[in-house]
């Protein structure tokens, strides 16, 4: 028996989901983070400066097309802080 993981629409009685298994690999997914976490951020920040230009315009480009549900928002924002 091979438990799916679907535990909303389980096809056995009685549960034979195996936790330890879960938890092994929640373990290794961490360990792999942290592993390789210094690379991603290293990488990110590259990414970041390299693409600068395209991702302002990004910015400037969906602000300009949501602008009033953005203004609409913040204007609903300062009124329930109030």
């Amino acid at each position: 028996m091979i438990c799916d993981k679907d535990c909303l629409n389980c096809k056995y009685d009685d549960c034979i989901f195996d936790d330890e298994e879960r938890k092994k690999r929640n373990a290794y997914q961490l360990e792999m983070y942290y592993k390789h976490r210094e690379k991603k951020l290293a990488y990110a920040k590259e990414y970041r400066e390299r693409k600068k230009d395209k991702i302002k315009e990004y910015h400037k480009r969906y602000y300009l097309l949501n602008r009033e549900e953005i203004l609409r928002k913040a204007r609903e924002r300062r009124r329930n802080e109030m």
